[in-house]
């Protein structure tokens, strides 16, 4: 989101057009919609060099510009308690700003915020190289700042830009805690699951969320992700061990206005208003993906990048896997395919699989019944063409030899 155009005192959503809204504001509005579909996290960057926080650009802030807009959107998220990942401003406000100046910017926002549940994302594509419109050194002292004057000491990191773990400097910093990854959007290809191992590997450890991926009906340089797109990149994401996702959505994550609204049009030109781009298929698949991993020990599951010891796959990419130990394993398939074998199993055990179809929420067809005495399984086919979950996990020995439904959660 971009508080800088996000409207807490109007909405032109078309079902109250010419009403007042019952939410408030635009800005507002939004917000209903994400929690009722169980986002947790708001993720904004105000611009630096936006002159509307500046009563004097580039010397003077405008405390009344923050008291009437960016006061009430932070607030109204923390009384509904929504996380707030904020940034500072765009990679490339480093060139327009002197760096004093950018310095004392991200300072005040550190000073009004600070007591705010924040995760900070020091600005938006942080390590793009010099030359490219990006001054590295302003943002690095601009991080140095912020862990400075946060006596909270929230957590900490840069959005950073499509790349593998060492490509571009990121992430050894003392003020760095946790990696804001940049898959990229439809003119990329999709991250790679080696990628995300590289990141997984990181020592020391560190969280890992894929804040910028394949947001949909977003143009970028002629390629469109579609609801698809946004839902596989948030299953990967989250099998190769990431610990969020961030879903966005053309019109919603630059905001248009309406169809008259011209910002940031290359990307958003294809979507009516923000509230077109709020309604979009994706963002209620993404609360399928999240009750999904609520009903399953997420935290405990290892992701394991293609691992022969774990799985052979006959086209491994889009074939990823995390599992518990032996005990829980949990496949999601994008491919054409399925065809490959699960290994490690337990040859003592019995487990139970389920198809689990991740656009509708629900469990197709009757449980499967596994034993592997080698301790290996071939997987069956997916139910259908599309991208399919399936979930396999040993019962219980009070289970075995029964047909009651398994206690385990999620199946």
């Amino acid at each position: 989101q971009m508080p800088d155009t996000e409207r807490v005192d109007a909405c032109n959503h078309p079902a109250h057009r010419g009403k007042a809204c019952p939410f408030g504001g635009q800005f507002q509005h939004l917000l209903a919609d994400r929690k009722t579909k169980g986002f947790t996290v708001y993720q904004t960057y105000p611009l630096a060099v936006d002159p509307a926080w500046w009563s004097s650009p580039y010397t003077q802030i405008n405390p009344e510009r923050f008291a009437s807009v960016f006061d009430v959107q932070m607030d109204t998220l923390a009384r509904q308690g929504i996380v707030i990942a904020l940034g500072f401003g765009h990679y490339n406000d480093s060139v327009a700003l002197p760096v004093d100046d950018l310095r004392r910017w991200a300072r005040y926002l550190v000073a009004r915020y600070g007591a705010h549940p924040v995760v900070w994302i020091t600005c938006q594509e942080m390590n793009m190289p010099d030359g490219g419109g990006n001054r590295l050194a302003s943002w690095q002292a601009v991080a140095k700042d912020i862990a400075q004057a946060d006596g909270y000491h929230h957590p900490q990191s840069g959005h950073q830009v499509v790349g593998d773990v060492g490509s571009l400097p990121l992430g050894g910093e003392p003020w760095h805690t946790w990696f804001a990854l940049q898959g990229g959007h439809r003119n990329v290809p999709l991250t790679p699951q080696q990628r995300y191992a590289g990141y997984y590997a990181f020592r020391p450890i560190k969280p890992i969320v894929e804040t910028e991926a394949m947001y949909e009906e977003l143009d970028c340089c002629g390629a469109v992700a579609d609801a698809k797109d946004a839902r596989v990149s948030a299953w990967k994401a989250m099998l190769c061990g990431c610990a969020g996702y961030t879903y966005g959505a053309a019109g919603v994550w630059a905001l248009k206005w309406d169809p008259a609204d011209t910002r940031w049009k290359d990307y958003n030109y294809r979507t009516a208003g923000w509230y077109a781009g709020m309604a979009l298929p994706g963002s209620a698949q993404m609360r399928v993906l999240k009750d999904f991993f609520l009903r399953l020990p997420w935290p405990a599951l290892t992701p394991r990048f293609s691992d022969p010891a774990w799985a052979a796959w006959q086209d491994p990419e889009p074939c990823v896997l995390a599992t518990v130990e032996d005990r829980l394993y949990v496949a999601y398939f994008y491919g054409a395919a399925s065809k490959g074998t699960l290994k490690h199993l337990d040859p003592t055990a019995m487990y139970k699989a389920r198809w689990f179809d991740p656009r509708k929420g629900e469990y197709p067809g009757a449980a499967i019944e596994v034993r592997a005495p080698k301790g290996e399984w071939d997987v069956p086919p997916k139910p259908s063409a599309q991208d399919w979950v399936l979930i396999l996990q040993r019962l219980f020995q009070e289970e075995r030899g029964t047909t009651r439904p398994s206690s385990a959660p999620g199946i």
